[in-house]
């Protein structure tokens, strides 16, 4: 089976987040003998340094074809029909070279907007849908030219996966449209249980430093609880809110206790996880919960925020839930982990992640759609 795998770009040692969701389902399917190969439309602006035009290049032993053209934060109608110009000129390159696909699964709307335009039915076309940016309770909560991309991708794919149950239940009212359930993919192999212990109590976080992340509500809750006390939260991610958090860090006078790590790769949080004592999510919206499912896999017990996106991962047995942009309920629930952190038995919070959530499942169930759509395509 060949899949293509249509995505934003691909991660380099400048910009290490980069279509990182894409290329973890590119590795995951090559891993489970596909034939993958990618198809990048990078639509970010010019300062976002990259070679313009047609790229091609190998990413751990991947083929992946880009097309960068340098449009930057635009009207998403605009975006997606430049990126669809994008495609019309990188998809015969990609098929001469590595022959047709059998299954396009594209991710994030405005990148699936142009492989429904472009491809027409041509090739089954999966779309796997992340951005927390559709995850609103209302269709007036989505800016107008997101939903209108979105729509089209959604009611031109043949088969829509959704990460978590709350999400889907908001597409699917929202946007009128049938999907299906599958996790979203998480490299959790990279992710291992640590027996070490910190001499203080020790923190962690993850995720772009954007306000709706809620980094300042953790940092207000975490002066609130421990100030002056044996702890330490160290938050792993870059952003435009960094000013503002470091800003919020000297205002409480905890230099000394909370540290922005910065962009990192998910091998050194790894080990920054294996004597760490808690995970913290205090984001406003998530579509699904990465961060958690790999923290959850090293063991770790998390405190998490009703954030629309990751709630049915929690469990007694592996954490607690509080509203999100409640600062005072972030606080209390921080310090009744740091009293009750040995209650917790990370070989069954791990052993959890490996029973439901590894990436060996889940690409399992990927391929069962895959299947399901080519059995039909030639039953017909």
């Amino acid at each position: 089976m060949k899949v293509l795998i249509g995505s934003h770009g691909y991660p380099s040692s400048e910009y290490p987040m980069n279509a990182i969701h894409e290329m973890v389902y590119a590795k995951a399917l090559k891993k489970a003998g596909i034939d993958v190969a990618v198809g990048g439309l990078d639509m970010r602006s010019f300062r976002r340094k990259r070679r313009w035009g047609f790229e091609k290049r190998i990413v751990d032993d991947i083929p992946v074809y880009i097309m960068n053209i340098p449009v930057g934060a635009v009207d998403a109608r605009f975006l997606s029909k430049a990126a669809a110009l994008g495609l019309k000129k990188l998809l015969p390159r990609i098929i001469r070279e590595q022959g047709e696909p059998d299954i396009v699964h594209s991710h994030f709307s405005d990148t699936s907007y142009a492989y429904a335009k472009v491809l027409k039915g041509k090739y089954p076309l999966v779309v796997t849908e992340h951005s927390s940016l559709l995850n609103k309770e209302n269709k007036e909560d989505i800016k107008k030219d997101l939903y209108d991309v979105s729509k089209y991708a959604f009611h031109h794919c043949d088969r829509l996966l959704i990460g978590s149950p709350f999400y889907q239940e908001r597409i699917e009212r929202i946007f009128n449209v049938k999907s299906e359930y599958i996790p979203i993919l998480t490299p959790t192999s990279v992710f291992k249980k640590g027996q070490e212990k910190c001499p203080y109590f020790k923190i962690v976080s993850t995720g772009n430093l954007k306000e709706s992340k809620g980094h300042r509500d953790s940092i207000k809750a975490f002066s609130r609880a421990f100030k002056g006390e044996n702890a330490r939260l160290f938050i792993y991610g870059e952003g435009e809110d960094r000013k503002a958090l470091e800003g919020i860090i000297e205002e409480e006078g905890l230099e000394e206790q909370v540290f922005l790590e910065g962009q990192t790769s998910l091998r050194e949080i790894a080990e920054e996880y294996l004597d760490a004592d808690l995970f913290l999510l205090a984001s406003y919206s998530e579509t699904f919960g990465k961060a958690i499912v790999e923290a959850m896999k090293a063991g770790l017990p998390v405190l998490c925020t009703r954030n629309g996106g990751s709630e049915h991962f929690i469990k007694e047995f592996n954490g607690k839930l509080v509203p999100a942009r409640d600062i005072d309920a972030i606080t209390k629930e921080l310090s009744w982990f740091k009293n009750h952190i040995g209650e917790f038995d990370k070989d069954r919070i791990s052993g959890y992640i490996i029973d439901n959530y590894s990436e060996d499942e889940i690409i399992k169930k990927v391929i069962r759609v895959y299947d399901d759509l080519l059995e039909v395509q030639h039953g017909k």
